[in-house]
């Protein structure tokens, strides 16, 4: 995926996959009864939407509409509900009980998966295919470090995955370890 494609198509890519969660994140902001946030989340949908080509510029950022990546696992954290046990699952990576329910839910509550596009199925399997080489794109470098650098590469990555986004956790871990 680096490889083959330019940056600023990787970018491209990023923007519309980002954009396409706007549906999930505006239903869990509103679960989570945060009126001011699914606000700004509805807004940023519609700008990158309409300005922003279908998202591939992200031009909610640009004007001050700011980015917050709410799902079902957030949702059930903001409820009282425990991120434990750590579970590193294989294809899935790391992750908890709460936050695998929570992956499961956002599906289901995806409008987005409601309409029928060419290709159906397909087209829901690559976006998820483009949404994981995405992700995995921007924490490659570091979790590879990570993984040469810390003592305990499992202890790590557990840290990484309870502190949140795995791209600062693993640069913080990095700086720890002294790369």
């Amino acid at each position: 995926y680096i490889g083959l494609l330019p940056a600023f198509v990787r970018s491209g890519v990023h923007n519309a996959l980002t954009n396409l969660e706007g549906p999930t994140v505006f239903v869990n902001d509103v679960l989570q009864i945060d009126p001011p946030r699914a606000a700004n989340t509805a807004l940023r949908f519609a700008v990158n939407s309409t300005a922003g080509i279908g998202g591939l510029f992200d031009v909610g950022e640009w004007i001050g509409l700011p980015y917050r990546d709410d799902d079902f696992g957030m949702t059930l954290a903001n409820y009282g509900v425990s991120d434990y046990p750590y579970l590193l699952v294989p294809v899935i990576g790391p992750s908890n009980p709460r936050d695998m329910v929570g992956n499961l839910v956002d599906i289901v509550i995806n409008p987005l998966h409601y309409v029928t596009v060419p290709g159906g199925i397909f087209t829901s399997l690559g976006r998820e295919a483009f949404h994981q080489a995405d992700k995995r794109q921007e924490e490659v470098g570091q979790l590879d470090a990570l993984q040469e650098n810390a003592p305990d590469p499992y202890a790590a990555e557990r840290s990484m995955a309870r502190i949140g986004s795995p791209a600062s956790a693993a640069s913080a871990m990095l700086r720890f370890f002294g790369e």
